[in-house]
Formats: structure tokens, C-alpha cells, sequence
């Protein structure tokens, strides 16, 4: 969070996604640094409260995380690497809550009120905040 907090300020506002934080700060390899650490951070952590059904599922969504943060210039090249991890780490993300322990998945309650008082922009942005609200509160709790 003290990354996006400082990537925001870089920027001067909400950007359109946390991936465009990437440019918003001098060195874009503080993205990278900053995804793969979360990723390695929530895995432990995601495997130990998921079951065994389902530990995959902290695979793919970690898997897509370090994707995410291995191509932090997408704009210019690595496009599809990072749109899949994106998706992927959304959704394996989600329906590892959704399948051990959905309560969480209340957080989406927040998105409509974050997305409304931000004049209904940056979408994308306010998805992702709430897919690491929700892992991290899965995490921890």
C-alpha cells in the first residue's frame, strides 16, 4: 500500500490501474519490486488458509502477480504477458476466497461507494484495490 500511496502522489491523482503506476514513478523496476515482494509475502500465507483442493488456485494468482510485475513497461512491450497475469491474478485471487472462504468477498461491497466517489473513473484501478483488500484481509484474518 505504501507503494501505490507513493506511485498516487508521483502522479498527482488515481491513475487508471495500479499497473500504470509504472510510469508514474522515476524507476520501473520499483514496480517490479514491489509486485513480486507482495507475491512472495501472500503466498506463504494464502497456502496456509486454503485448502488442499484448492491450493493451486494461490499458484495461478501469485503466477500472475510476478507476471504482472515482470513487464511493468506494457505499454511498449510484454502486453499480453501482463494483461494474462492481471487476469489471471484477479481471478484466481477471487475464487480462492470464494471457494475457502467467501466472507470476504463482502470487500466488493466497497467498490461502487471507492468507484462513485471518484466520479465513476478509473475502474480497473478500484477492482484491483479491492482484489488486494480482499486477499490481504483473507491473509491476515
Amino acid at each position: 500500500m505504501t507503494y501505490i500511496t507513493y506511485a498516487i502522489i508521483k502522479n498527482k491523482g488515481i491513475p487508471d490501474s495500479i499497473s500504470a503506476t509504472a510510469y508514474a514513478v522515476k524507476y520501473k523496476k520499483t514496480f517490479t519490486v514491489a509486485m513480486c515482494a507482495v507475491a512472495a509475502l501472500l503466498l506463504p500465507e494464502l497456502l496456509d488458509k486454503t485448502s488442499e483442493t484448492t491450493q493451486f488456485l494461490p499458484f495461478l494468482a501469485i503466477a500472475g502477480l510476478v507476471s504482472v510485475g515482470l513487464s511493468p513497461d506494457y505499454r511498449n512491450e510484454g502486453k499480453f504477458q501482463h494483461y494474462f497475469g492481471a487476469f489471471l491474478a484477479a481471478t484466481a485471487s477471487q475464487l480462492t476466497i470464494a471457494l475457502n472462504d467467501p466472507k470476504y468477498l463482502l470487500g466488493w461491497l466497497l467498490f461502487p461507494m471507492f468507484w462513485g466517489l471518484n466520479s465513476f473513473k478509473n475502474t480497473t484501478f478500484w477492482a484491483e484495490i479491492i482484489c488486494f483488500f480482499t486477499m490481504i484481509l483473507y491473509t491476515l484474518l
